[in-house]
């Protein structure tokens, strides 16, 4: 490739990356708590009742659509899709998350293993449940609840 093909491709490079990054930061904006899907607003009443909202992004992701993170004040970080249904829920430092919303049997095989750990993060999504203990260790669940790894 000689000289001036391959500078044209560097500019051509950078202004891609430049306006990729141009684009992201106008994917995500701040919305109200009120404009949070109806379930996004039903599973923070149910489950975080004692945190106020601190604040809400909204955020494009292209062709998965639609994601929505929501501060509490407790410094919680809550994600939903686009219907509103819990992606991930991650507490400040190692304060335990409750756990209503994480399916029974995950919650049993925890309390059996490993004793007195908390939860403080759990994510969702297509395919399993993906849980963080306080004492670091990683936990993988399928759909279903059922154990598959520690990660």
């Amino acid at each position: 490739m000689d000289m001036k093909k391959l500078r044209n491709l560097f500019v051509f490079t950078c202004l891609l990356g430049a306006s990729a990054l141009i684009v992201s930061c106008d994917n995500e904006k701040t919305i109200s708590a009120n404009e949070l899907p109806s379930s996004a607003q039903e599973f923070i009443n149910a489950h975080f009742s004692t945190a106020q909202i601190a604040n809400v992004q909204k955020e494009n992701e292209g062709l998965g659509g639609e994601e929505f993170k929501v501060h509490l004040n407790d410094g919680t970080e809550i994600k939903f899709d686009k219907s509103g249904e819990w992606k991930e829920v991650d507490a400040p430092g190692n304060a335990s998350i409750p756990s209503q919303f994480i399916p029974q049997n995950i919650l049993s095989h925890i309390a059996e293993n490993y004793t007195n750990a908390s939860v403080v993060s759990v994510s969702k999504d297509s395919k399993r449940y993906e849980i963080e203990l306080a004492n670091g260790m990683d936990l993988k669940y399928d759909l279903a609840g059922n154990f598959e790894k520690v990660d």
